[in-house]
């Protein structure tokens, strides 16, 4: 028991306490943190938690945080684009080809939504079960 004490008081002086990196941290219009499925880390002197990498699988995750990251501003994109597309069709003033290229617009927006909503879901449940 003392000698675990010991331990821990040690680790912490050496490398920092343990910590949660991903408690109470906030992103940018819910764009998740390149560490979002590291659960460890060390404070630093500020007490600010850094995280900290023990293997191989923990860089995949880095990498899955990385793809869900361009997954989100893809959807961010395609929202764009379906603005953008109501905002032509708005303004095509019942021109049947710019109605058609304002829809044609919109159309692909929500469609590059639905595969950039369905291909984060996908990344998130592969990084969670690596976890």
């Amino acid at each position: 028991m003392i000698y675990t004490t010991m331990l821990r008081v040690l680790a912490d002086n050496i490398a920092g306490p343990v910590c949660d990196p991903n408690d109470g941290s906030n992103s940018l219009f819910g764009i998740p943190h390149w560490y979002q499925y590291l659960h460890h880390g060390t404070k630093d002197t500020f007490g600010k938690c850094v995280p900290s990498l023990n293997d191989l699988k923990e860089i995949w995750l880095i990498v899955l945080a990385g793809i869900d990251i361009l997954l989100y501003i893809a959807g961010f994109v395609a929202i764009g684009a379906v603005l953008y597309g109501g905002f032509r069709y708005v303004i095509s003033q019942g021109e049947p080809d710019k109605t058609k290229q304002a829809r044609e617009t919109i159309i692909n927006g929500l469609v590059g939504a639905v595969i950039a909503i369905i291909a984060a879901s996908v990344v998130t449940f592969v990084a969670r079960s690596l976890t």
